[in-house]
């Protein structure tokens, strides 16, 4: 439970940091519950994982994708971060899809050596994830259905590309 204060004063000053720098534009309903902000599509959050706080939970939502009417055709890109809604994600970025059809990209690093810098720079990079990603889900959208010796590439490279 100490460990957990120290944890969550550390956020908070973590936070403060991180909204006084940004001059305005990402803010915060109590100085350190949840860091939230929209830029452009998004929404961007960092917390403290409840379960842990030792780690802080970077997410980012993509909005404006309609999900739900493209199922046919993105059918294994759908499962997939369905699926990966449903597992863990305590390391590195994590693609999912909740039961609202919430596309979102999340990242756990530990609060131990956090800096505003570091989070801005993984905030910064989880928004540019989301940006290729939205921009994948979006061309993928446009796709006819694919047969069934067809396959999309989900690798890394096609998702940095």
């Amino acid at each position: 439970m100490l460990n957990s204060r120290k944890n969550e004063d550390t956020f908070h000053t973590l936070l403060r940091g991180f909204v006084g720098s940004t001059a305005g534009h990402a803010q915060t309903a109590e100085p350190g519950d949840v860091l939230e902000f929209v830029f452009g599509d998004f929404v961007a959050r960092a917390y403290l994982l409840p379960r842990d706080t030792s780690l802080v939970v970077i997410e980012v939502d993509i909005r404006g994708l309609d999900l739900a009417d493209v199922a046919k055709v993105t059918n294994p890109l759908l499962m997939l971060h369905r699926m990966n809604d449903t597992g863990p994600f305590d390391h590195g970025w994590t693609v999912s899809i909740d039961d609202d059809d919430m596309l979102a990209i999340h990242t756990m690093p530990p609060l131990a050596g956090m800096t505003v810098d570091r989070l801005k720079s993984l905030i910064d990079e989880g928004l540019d994830r989301a940006d290729r990603l939205g921009d994948l889900w979006k061309r993928a959208c446009e796709l006819r259905p694919m047969a069934a010796d067809e396959r999309l590439d989900l690798t890394l490279n096609a998702l940095r590309e």
